[in-house]
């Protein structure tokens, strides 16, 4: 599971999704290209994975 969010995300959210998320993701300072880069990446690790 990927999260992405605009929310300025803390240190007690990050150790809440701890173990339930693949990657956390905020919103701020990324491009949209940085997000795709990233699912891509993901996404293919998973892929290997799954094999």
């Amino acid at each position: 599971m990927v999260v992405l969010t605009a929310k300025n995300v803390t240190a007690d959210d990050f150790r809440l999704l701890a173990g339930q998320a693949d990657r956390v993701l905020q919103k701020a300072g990324l491009s949209y290209s940085d997000v795709s880069a990233t699912l891509k990446t993901l996404y293919v690790t998973a892929s290997i994975k799954s094999r």
